[in-house]
């Protein structure tokens, strides 16, 4: 049976200050912690879970696609499925830190180019930008911001799941077709003392599908919550989320409310946990497609399509939990949510939960190898198609063959189950070839 790994992107992180009596000012000289629902820096950039400079990295590679499927039709109204495929990729990216005296920018970015001399209906490119920025405004106030972009031409490729796990998407479309999305975020945290904080945020994004068979959708939230500090190693808090969204062409409209008490905890040698739980209260307005007696022009009765409109409301669980484990030169994560909202084109209203795991380690001189793996569910609150479920994971390593020149290679795996008449497929990727960079470290891409 294909293997899932479990693990996704932590929703939340809990900023921790130093410990001192609660009737002394704050003082964030070396705060960089993000805001409650809006992470500024968070982990952007980093190489294996560490900080680095800004880096740039440009290469060329050779790539073998198997089971490549965009959501268009044949003729004979099949989904049309490229089998396999050979190609060439362009692709360079940049990531990393710059600090100054009190703020602090991050950017993870990837993108390239695909070539298939056979199949040149399939060329296309795939880019997914995130920036993070975090500044101190005052001995008590904090600005957090985050802004992330993607386009993508397929699914599966180190750059749709550098746009998945470094938080440019929170959403795997289910298809080879277009896909392009927005998601920007902010927040202030005010620092009442060294223990207690309160963040309050908002943000807006937006998802485009190349299809007119994908429902694109747009949300906007509000977010408040507040953050008290235990000990040096331990501090909870409370939050509260408000998020509006709605499908092109009125396909639904669906308001939430979110209400979760958080945990952190830094424990052991090197371990963290991050802990969400709550609930999610929601209203979902959208048409349902029935099959409804009438009676023809003839005299008889029969079934015939119509689209009823529906409000569903439900209570449903909500939250994630963060598990890691930062050694010198490696990293290793495993993370979960449950969600309520959006969608992923084909599935409009739904039920979300998302996993994702892994580790990534860079060597002193020459070496950086990852392993990754995640997990989608979508289940539909409304009717139509019940659910999507995608799972798979990947691996890659780079290795310096001389001065600023690396051998690179991946190989990722993702397998689709449509719970429909479109039933299921496994769509595979391997890429080998050369990168460049002008520094003398390892190259870390996984």
């Amino acid at each position: 049976m294909t293997y899932k790994l479990f693990c996704m992107a932590s929703l939340l992180a809990l900023p921790l200050a130093a410990q001192t009596p609660d009737s002394e000012p704050a003082d964030l000289s070396s705060y960089q912690g993000p805001g409650i629902a809006s992470p500024g820096v968070g982990n952007i950039g980093t190489a294996s879970g560490q900080p680095t400079d800004l880096r740039f990295y440009a290469g060329v590679s050779g790539i073998y696609d198997t089971n490549i499927q965009p959501f268009v039709t044949d003729a004979k109204g099949n989904l049309v499925r490229a089998p396999n495929l050979w190609g060439i990729s362009f692709g360079g990216g940049a990531y990393g830190s710059h600090a100054w005296h009190r703020s602090q920018l991050s950017l993870s970015y990837a993108g390239n180019y695909v070539y298939y001399p056979d199949s040149q209906n399939y060329n296309g490119t795939n880019q997914s930008l995130t920036l993070g920025y975090t500044d101190q405004l005052s001995s008590r106030w904090v600005f957090d911001a985050r802004v992330s972009g993607n386009t993508l031409n397929q699914t599966t490729g180190a750059v749709a799941n550098a746009a998945t796990s470094g938080g440019a998407t929170s959403t795997t479309a289910p298809f080879d077709t277009r896909s392009s999305g927005v998601l920007g975020s902010s927040s202030i945290t005010f620092l009442q003392t060294t223990r207690t904080s309160y963040t309050f945020g908002g943000a807006v994004s937006t998802y485009i599908y190349d299809s007119a068979y994908l429902t694109d959708y747009q949300s906007a939230s509000a977010n408040a919550g507040f953050t008290h500090r235990l000990s040096q190693s331990n501090s909870f808090g409370a939050r509260y989320m408000f998020s509006y969204q709605t499908g092109s062409g009125g396909a639904f409209t669906m308001k939430t409310h979110t209400m979760g008490g958080q945990f952190s905890s830094a424990f052991a040698r090197g371990w963290t946990l991050s802990l969400d739980l709550g609930a999610t209260i929601s209203q979902l307005n959208e048409s349902i497609g029935l099959d409804l007696p009438v009676l023809f022009n003839n005299g008889t009765y029969g079934l015939a399509p119509f689209l009823v409109p529906v409000q569903l409301n439900g209570v449903y669980p909500s939250g994630s939990i963060d598990l890691r484990r930062q050694f010198r030169r490696a990293l290793l994560f495993g993370n979960a949510a449950e969600s309520v909202g959006g969608g992923n084109g084909l599935l409009t209203g739904t039920r979300n939960l998302m996993a994702r795991g892994g580790i990534s380690y860079t060597g002193f001189r020459k070496w950086n190898f990852g392993l990754d793996g995640s997990y989608q569910k979508y289940s539909s609150l409304g009717g139509g198609i019940s659910r999507v479920i995608s799972y798979g994971g990947g691996a890659g390593f780079t290795y310096e063959l001389v001065r600023y020149t690396h051998l690179t290679g991946r190989f990722d795996l993702t397998n689709y189950d449509y719970s429909t008449t479109l039933g299921q497929r496994t769509a595979k990727r391997v890429t080998i070839g050369i990168s460049f960079t002008p520094k003398d470290i390892p190259l870390s891409l996984w």
